[in-house]
């Protein structure tokens, strides 16, 4: 339906008004009203006023185009770099501010180049800093990224090298550790206090000698060592020393199979140790078990329970090689993982008391092995022994022979007879006790050492003989050596004092032996020792100090008064009782400020301190200036000069 002009003219807004369709469009368009009202202010304004008004449009013009340039160089600046006004290494409060250089656009516009020729110039010339800037920061990150991956190589490197070095150092550091395991193990079996785990190691380490093809210094010692202790290689089966060990014994003997098991790197050994754990986990539960059943007396009836089982899985597997264990093994685990219906618990006590049983078999097989490899290292020694008699035998017969001018098979021939000529019976060698002292000709002391009976003797040295037979090694006694024959410590003393004083002094010493006299004091030993002084021969070293002062008052001619440079204290201890501690000494100061100290030296039992008194001056202690502290075969030697101070202007 047609509108007519009067809905044309007036339409209604959103609350339901009318409003002139002519009106909104005048209130839409305001520029046209400014406009019409600036036309009338040209007319009614004067020429001045109108050309102020328009100076005052074009620097609001120019105000907000500069105003946008630096908007967009702000922009630009801060896509470009991370500086800012606050933050930038020049200082610059307006590093944000666009710079404009009017020299330059003046001399180009008097050159013919408008302002939009330079503001083309300008975005040209951004837009090659900002490619050129882009260009240089994808650079810096390839080079950033370049260095961090040669680090990285170089880390991976170094980390491959140490991996490299560690990894030897380490395996070298396990076979260390197993060493010394074993080199205590021997040393406790020779002092008569073995473990169990070191009859275990040192069969280990027997065998292991005998395989090494060695000739070094170091294996040849540890052999000699071993020959000389009597070490060997026990002949029982390594699990029978399960049998006699209680509950804290066998846990302590698990954490050292454990211990030997995590250095050892031969895969015989390493079978033996996992074998000897496996046995004793096993005797270690047995024993937990019987503990338990011991303090709770309602498992009696299943310890028999369990004990009647044990003793049918034993027969069960008594008298079985490897191999037939293997295949029981696996015949139980097919029926374990077959349905059939059984008692599982059963077999499964049979397949766990199978692999005990298969442990011990392996350890069979290696103390065999064990046992034969030792042996042909013993006939190999015998072989050694008697071809090193035979040779030393056959150089003294060459010997004897070059002496009676016969050839060694003469003496040789003549050495036989002479042996086949000798009496066959034995001839009882002459000792003192056939001819017993009398008892008026006894010393005291003897007579009053305690008298013990002949049978009473004889069942000490039966039982000894018992205990020697129950130990698994018997040490061999060192051979003895003839002993030097003892001085007396006094004349021990004397004889170090007349060595020291034979060495004399020098122009610039002086003999110093003033003693000082120290308060009477107890000793916790002077009950059991006889306490005394110790002997001493000191030297004080004396000299001329050539200041300012003596220089001018004084000459060679008229020489200074010597000062003290420094003292040598030699200090005999023949008699210490315990030689493993050093004597020592101590100065006291009365004050820091006093000229003299008194210098104590103490030693252990049967020796008093004794004390000296010496200038107290800062003491040089290079080695270079001749201090010497040192306490060696009975003397202590302490040898000190003073500092010298010289003073510059």
């Amino acid at each position: 339906m047609p509108r007519s002009d009067q809905e044309d003219e007036y339409a209604r807004d959103s609350d339901g008004r009318r409003y002139s369709r002519s009106d909104r469009k005048r209130s839409r368009s305001p520029s046209r009203h400014s406009r019409r009202a600036r036309s009338r202010d040209d007319e009614t304004d004067t020429d001045d006023e109108r050309r102020a008004r328009r100076r005052d449009r074009s620097r609001s013009r120019r105000r907000s185009r500069k105003t946008s340039s630096n908007k967009v160089a702000t922009r630009n600046q801060r896509e470009f770099t991370t500086y800012s006004n606050v933050d930038n290494p020049f200082n610059d409060a307006n590093l944000e501010q666009k710079f404009v250089w009017g020299k330059k656009l003046q001399q180009e516009a008097k050159r013919g180049i408008d302002a939009r020729e330079q503001e083309r110039r300008d975005r040209e010339r951004r837009e090659e800093s900002r490619i050129e800037l882009e260009k240089l920061r994808k650079k810096r990150e390839e080079r950033e990224l370049e260095m961090k991956l040669r680090e990285q190589e170089q880390l991976r490197m170094q980390r491959d090298a140490d991996l490299a070095l560690l990894g030897d150092w380490e395996a070298k550091e396990e076979q260390f550790h197993l060493e010394q395991a074993k080199r205590r193990a021997g040393i406790r079996i020779k002092m008569g206090r073995a473990k169990p785990i070191d009859i275990l190691a040192i069969n280990v380490r027997l065998v292991d000698n005998s395989e090494a093809d060695k000739t070094g210094d170091e294996s040849a010692e540890e052999e000699d060592e071993d020959e000389a202790a009597g070490l060997e290689v026990n002949l029982e089966e390594p699990y029978r020393i399960f049998e006699s060990l209680d509950v804290g014994e066998m846990t302590e003997l698990h954490h050292d199979i454990k211990y030997y098991l995590s250095l050892e790197k031969s895969e015989r050994n390493q079978q033996f140790w996992q074998a000897m754990l496996v046995v004793c986990e096993d005797e270690l539960a047995r024993l937990k078990g019987v503990q338990g059943a011991a303090h709770d007396p309602r498992a009696v009836g299943r310890t028999s329970v369990a004990s009647v089982v044990a003793t049918d899985v034993q027969m069960l597997l008594e008298g079985k090689t490897g191999e037939q264990l293997e295949e029981l093994q696996r015949q139980i685990q097919l029926k374990l993982n077959s349905n059939e219906p059984m008692d599982v618990d059963y077999w499964e006590r049979v397949l766990k008391a199978l692999l005990v049983a298969k442990a011990k078999a392996k350890l069979d097989d290696i103390h065999q092995e064990m046992l034969s490899k030792r042996l042909e290292k013993l006939r190999a020694l015998q072989r050694r022994q008697a071809e090193k008699s035979r040779q030393e035998m056959e150089q003294a017969l060459r010997r004897t022979a070059r002496g009676a001018g016969d050839s060694p098979r003469e003496a040789l021939t003549l050495a036989m007879a002479d042996a086949a000529t000798e009496p066959t019976g034995p001839i009882e060698p002459y000792v003192r006790a056939m001819s017993p002292v009398p008892w008026s000709s006894i010393p005291r002391s003897d007579k009053l050492l305690p008298v013990v009976d002949a049978v009473q003797d004889k069942a000490d040295l039966a039982s000894q003989r018992v205990q020697v037979q129950q130990r698994p090694f018997v040490p061999k006694a060192a051979a003895s050596s003839a002993q030097a024959p003892t001085l007396d410590p006094d004349d021990l003393a004397a004889e170090m004092f007349r060595m020291e004083m034979d060495r004399g002094l020098n122009d610039d010493e002086e003999i110093f032996n003033l003693e000082e006299q120290l308060n009477r004091t107890t000793y916790q030993w002077q009950d059991k020792y006889r306490p005394r002084k110790p002997r001493y021969f000191n030297r004080v070293s004396t000299g001329f100090e050539w200041n300012k002062y003596n220089q001018t008052h004084y000459d060679f001619d008229n020489p200074p008064p010597k000062v003290v440079q420094g003292y040598k204290f030699n200090v005999f201890y023949p008699d210490l009782i315990d030689k493993s501690k050093a004597p020592t000494y101590v100065v006291e100061r009365e004050s820091p400020h006093a000229d003299t100290a008194v210098i104590r030296f103490k030693a252990g039992p049967p020796y008093e301190d004794i004390a000296f008194r010496i200038v107290n001056r800062e003491w040089e202690y290079s080695h270079k200036k001749g201090f010497r502290s040192k306490f060696d075969r009975g003397v202590l030697q302490l040898h000190f000069h003073f500092k010298r101070h010289f003073y510059r202007r």
